[in-house]
């Protein structure tokens, strides 16, 4: 009887054979027999790691040995009093993402499926230790890009919290409005403003806000916010929730999604009663300033604590400067005045106008809002903006100058401008930028040639369906950089939707528009790197040129597309845009409506192919297949206009014809005492439709069917394009009963950690590999790992593409349950499969 000691600890270091290059370990072994801890260290040694392991046997010593350090843990599955799920429950519990691959004897299929799901990430059995280290080194990759998406994740929240702190802190109010004028959003500055919590405010109109004798001041302000304009700065009147008016300087901006739509306005708001206070006081002070000089200074120090004040002659020599520009500014009042002239505080790039502008100022009105930088002594640029009031004091003409430090505000505006125009993925300019920017190149004097370069992605839905949207959306960044990085000074990337970029030229006439196109198309040549993966994507390119190719920017940009999608048959190509290539979209235009006819028209009709039960040869249910026939072009197959329907809103009508069709023809076979499932195909744009599934149940309701008689077939993979979502649409359609089936099996990406979790009854193996497999060892290999998959997923497995004898041998020995294929029967129409029926033997006959 082999001997197990209790509660033995053991800390180790071991080394990897000499001469190998080797990774360090910290492992944590969870074994109850020294011997096989052993040998299971001596083959991570093996696999070219260092490991610094310690083992235990119970379950307090392996809670004491759960450290944050901790890299890998090793465990068999039954230990006395302990084992791998109640330990993988500690794991959870301390939030600790540690891998964790069971290493153990034999286990039974259930056990290893519940071990899963309860978060082990792989199971290597004792007598195959030769999977270990590819499935170490797995794992502790896929830690380590756990590790570091979350890393990201908090950068990005911290990057949220520190914009949002940066709004919350403002002293100006700052709220958001939707398009009903009702308030969305409300930061601290606006509760001081207004006296109004935000609990008081949102949800409100924003009328509250404003006395009734200013509700219809501003028109012209009325007429650009309806038309999501943005307004430029102005003053007026609000009203306080104790009833005061308060002076106020209002900035009213649109705010619109990525799609350019507006969705709503932001407004910024100072309160200016102070500075109004003040401007009324000087105003009222000014004559018996005339008559004593000496009553100005005191008046400065009265309103110091207003704004950065300072007086200026006409020669803008500073006469007085108070405390609170110094601190703004850093330098001391006596730095100040010992400069030439304060406008030695300005930025050199912005030097150049203000002095005519000072004079405009001084020789002009008496009283002047402005706006300006000024440099501090430590290099910061310091936005202000103020008012200059003009007077005469012991015969000298003087400026006094109010201030104040909006440079916040004016970052924040920056922000908010900058999230209109630009895309929030890439940072390139978005569609509406490069509409404004086209309009000016087609309105400005001179008119000079341009051209725009449209560049699509040839490969893009295949990157997102194989590593998923986040990989898609590094992808999409790494090409903006890298095509940016194509263009000179003047010149404007941007992305307008999806995959597609788009290149905007100044001055770039038709030849040298080709040769730019042709270098952004070679840019994409090389590879992309995205975590860990190299993405070969290739691309096609659309070019139009003004004027030749459009008139105005809608136009170029129509043009511009119809050149990019001709482009997109060929792929890798560069296609100039050219009005013969409208023709193959008014083709399609003309293909649309008669789609939509043939739909609305009952024009189309179903067949149907059987699937049999491969161990009695029973009929198990009929697969419908949709045909469209055209009354000039003949019958249609489906794959010359689904996809065409995909691409539109055609496919949502499209399914719910064929599955009212297909639920009547069950009824009518019910009723005539042949009851047989059938089985629909449905698409992704009818899996992210929230109302699919209530339609669904409507359609059953409609034709008396039981939900449990529909089976809906979706592609692999549809589902692993966005699988949360997928996934909730297919629980709602699993609660009536209907049954749920993966179309297409093993040409995905799917992986055991989703299917696991999908509520569908069986898997469809694509017939690429049952029709490969009789003569590839490889394909039959996969087909016997598909069904003992399935079944360990207690999932029934339908072999598609049945074409022979052999292949059905083959399916039968292997275990798997139907059978669909023309060695069974080809698709059939109605009154064809009634006959079939009659003459099916339930033993596989060769379709005549």
């Amino acid at each position: 009887m082999r001997h197990r000691p209790r509660n033995l600890l053991r800390f180790g270091r071991s080394h990897a054979r000499r001469g190998m290059a080797v990774t360090s370990l910290r492992l944590l072994v969870l074994e109850d027999v020294p011997d096989d801890a052993e040998l299971v260290i001596r083959q991570v040694q093996a696999a070219g790691f260092d490991p610094t392991w310690r083992r235990v046997d119970t379950e307090a010593d392996f809670v004491d040995a759960l450290t944050e350090d901790l890299e890998l843990i090793l465990a068999d599955y039954h230990l006395p009093g302990f084992d791998a799920r109640r330990a993988l429950e500690h794991l959870v519990e301390r939030k600790l993402d540690v891998p964790f691959i069971i290493v153990s004897g034999a286990v039974g299929e259930t056990a290893a499926v519940a071990a899963m799901k309860a978060g082990a990430s792989d199971y290597v059995k004792k007598d195959e230790l030769g999977r270990l280290g590819a499935s170490i080194e797995r794992e502790l990759r896929a830690a380590a890009e756990r590790r570091m998406a979350r890393r990201e994740r908090e950068a990005a929240q911290a990057a949220l919290q520190r914009l949002a702190a940066i709004v919350d802190t403002s002293t100006d109010a700052i709220f958001g409005i939707d398009l009903d004028w009702l308030i969305t959003s409300w930061n601290k500055g606006a509760e001081t403003i207004y006296g109004y919590a935000a609990a008081e405010t949102i949800g409100h109109h924003v009328r509250m806000l404003v006395p009734p004798e200013q509700l219809n001041v501003a028109p012209d302000y009325s007429a650009k916010l309806a038309a999501g304009e943005p307004v430029p700065p102005f003053e007026t009147i609000r009203l306080h929730k104790d009833g005061r008016r308060i002076d106020v300087s209002v900035a009213v901006s649109p705010l619109r999604d990525s799609n350019g739509r507006l969705i709503g306005r932001s407004a910024i708001v100072r309160d200016i009663t102070e500075r109004k206070q003040a401007e009324r006081a000087i105003h009222d002070s000014e004559r018996d300033l005339l008559e004593r000089t000496s009553l100005y200074e005191a008046l400065v120090t009265a309103q110091s604590e207003l704004g950065q004040i300072l007086i200026l002659t006409e020669g803008s020599d500073p006469i007085y400067i108070n405390d609170a520009f110094v601190r703004l500014t850093g330098f001391s009042a006596e730095e100040l005045k010992r400069l030439d002239s304060l406008f030695d505080l300005v930025p050199p790039d912005q030097r150049l106008p203000l002095p005519s502008d000072l004079e405009q100022r001084l020789q002009g009105q008496r009283t002047r809002s402005f706006e300006t930088t000024i440099l501090a002594k430590d290099g910061r640029r310091i936005e202000l903006e103020g008012t200059d009031l003009r007077f005469q004091a012991g015969g000298r003409t003087l400026v006094f100058t109010l201030a104040r430090d909006v440079t916040d505000r004016k970052a924040a505006r920056r922000a908010l401008e900058h999230q209109v125009t630009h895309d929030t993925l890439t940072g390139l300019a978005n569609r509406r930028l490069v509409h404004d920017r086209i309009e000016s190149l087609t309105t400005t004097s001179g008119r000079l040639p341009f051209s725009v370069v449209s560049l699509g992605l040839d490969h893009f839905r295949e990157v997102n369906d194989t590593f998923g949207h986040r990989a898609g959306d590094l992808l999409l960044q790494q090409v903006g950089l890298r095509l940016k990085a194509q263009l000179v000074d003047g010149q404007i990337m941007g992305r307008l939707t999806g995959d597609t970029f788009v290149a905007l030229l100044p001055g770039v006439g038709e030849s040298d528009a080709d040769r730019d196109s042709a270098r952004l198309l070679q840019s994409m040549e090389e590879p992309f790197e995205v975590e860990g993966q190299a993405l070969d994507i290739g691309a096609s390119v659309g070019v139009v040129s003004f004027p030749d190719g459009g008139k105005d920017p809608d136009e170029l940009l129509r043009h511009m597309d119809i050149a990019m999608s001709a482009a997109k048959t060929s792929r890798g190509s560069v296609v100039r845009y050219h009005p013969e290539l409208e023709r193959g979209g008014a083709n399609r235009l003309a293909l649309m409506a008669e789609l939509r006819r043939a739909i609305h028209d009952n024009r189309l009709v179903l067949h149907y192919q059987p699937l049999v039960d491969l161990r009695s040869g029973r009929l198990v249910r009929f697969e419908t297949l949709v045909r469209w026939e055209h009354p000039q072009r003949g019958v249609i197959p489906p794959i010359e206009f689904i996809p065409f329907a995909e691409k539109t809103r055609l496919i949502r009508p499209l399914t719910r014809w064929v599955m009212r069709s297909a639920l009547r023809q069950w009824r009518t076979w019910h009723d005539a005492g042949r009851s047989f499932p059938m089985a629909v195909n449905i698409s992704m744009r009818d899996l992210i439709d929230p109302a699919f599934p209530d339609e669904i149940d409507e359609l059953i309701h409609e034709a008396g069917a039981d939900p449990r008689q529909l089976v809906l077939e979706i592609t692999e993979g549809v589902i692993m394009t966005e699988p949360a979502r997928v996934m909730e649409i297919l629980a709602r359609l699993k609660r009536p009963g209907v049954r749920l089936a993966v179309d297409d099996f093993g040409t995905g990406y799917s992986s055991l950690a989703y299917l696991h979790r999908l509520p569908v009854d069986e898997i469809k193996i694509d017939k690429s590999f049952i029709s490969a497999m009789a003569g590839d060892v490889s394909k039959s290999n996969i087909v016997r790992a598909a069904v003992d998959l399935g079944h360990s997923l207690r999932l029934e497995v339908v072999a598609e593409g049945v074409e022979d004898t052999q292949s059905w041998d083959l399916l039968t020995a292997l275990g798997c349950d139907i059978a669909q294929g023309y060695y069974i029967s080809r698709p059939l129409s109605a009154a064809a499969a009634e006959e079939w029926m009659k003459g099916w033997s339930g033993r596989a006959q060769v379709a005549a």
